[in-house]
């Protein structure tokens, strides 16, 4: 993501400062020693620190906006990370303010706790990074603002499409199809119709919308409805004749 200046070197440090932190949990609690122990106290809040000030300007550019936080998958997933990281936050806080002192002190006690309690911060990073994987799936409002105006081309047998969505976010939009042979030659289907599928998630059946043929040769619609944001599939049924009908699809993404 754009400016690649800021985000190539956040990208870095936010996956080394938590590699560090995942690896020293780990040390802590399967192979506790009080030199391990003074060094991850040292380290520690530089790694807090690191994943900070990496992370904010990650988050700041791929959502975009504030409204994005709630109103997105993405958004929610960031939320559900956030909300893992406080309770991580508050594990480590137990272990730095309360049990890191009696350890070095070589209380045994507080060793062994330290030990128990680095291990349910382990089971939190798992977490973390469980649903951060999720991310893989759900494209940023980043993205999703981007391709605001890009046309999608679409293709079957015997024709290619550009169907163009006036600014593809919640509401109901205007939609422009043109439609050509192969060759480029003009193509004079029967009918179109403009078939939407929200994502699978919100559980609602495909929208379908006849389209008219505009004075220009264009096929519109007035008013697709985008109900909800996120990845949705486009479909055309093109009735090419009365005995040739195409289907061509592509996804398409909206934006808050």
């Amino acid at each position: 993501a754009a400016p690649r200046a800021v985000t190539l070197p956040a990208v870095v440090v936010h996956g080394v400062a938590a590699a560090v932190w995942a690896g020293a949990l780990l040390a802590l609690a399967t192979r506790f020693s009080v030199a391990a122990l003074e060094r991850f106290s040292r380290a520690a809040p530089f790694t807090v620190a690191a994943l900070v000030v990496a992370g904010t300007p990650l988050a700041v550019i791929q959502l975009g906006s504030l409204e994005a936080l709630w109103s997105t998958d993405y958004g929610r997933l960031l939320l559900a990370k956030l909300a893992l990281v406080a309770l991580l936050l508050a594990l480590a806080g137990v272990n730095r303010f309360r049990l890191t002192a009696p350890a070095l002190a070589r209380d045994g006690a507080a060793g062994r706790r330290i030990g128990r309690v680095a291990l349910a911060e382990a089971v939190v990073v798992v977490a973390i990074l469980g649903v951060a994987a999720g991310w893989r799936f759900t494209p940023p409002p980043r993205t999703l603002t981007a391709t605001e105006a890009a046309p999608i081309a679409l293709s079957a047998p015997g024709l290619e499409a550009v169907v163009t969505i006036e600014r593809p976010r919640v509401g109901n939009r205007a939609v422009a199809i043109r439609l050509r042979k192969p060759d480029g030659a003009p193509l004079d289907p029967v009918a179109v119709t403009l078939v939407l599928s929200p994502p699978e998630a919100v559980g609602v059946e495909p929208i379908h919308r006849e389209a008219i043929r505009a004075d220009d040769g264009a096929w519109t619609i007035t008013d697709a409805p985008l109900a909800v944001p996120g990845r949705w599939r486009l479909r055309l049924d093109v009735l090419i004749d009365d005995f040739t009908l195409a289907r061509p699809e592509a996804p398409l993404d909206v934006a808050p």
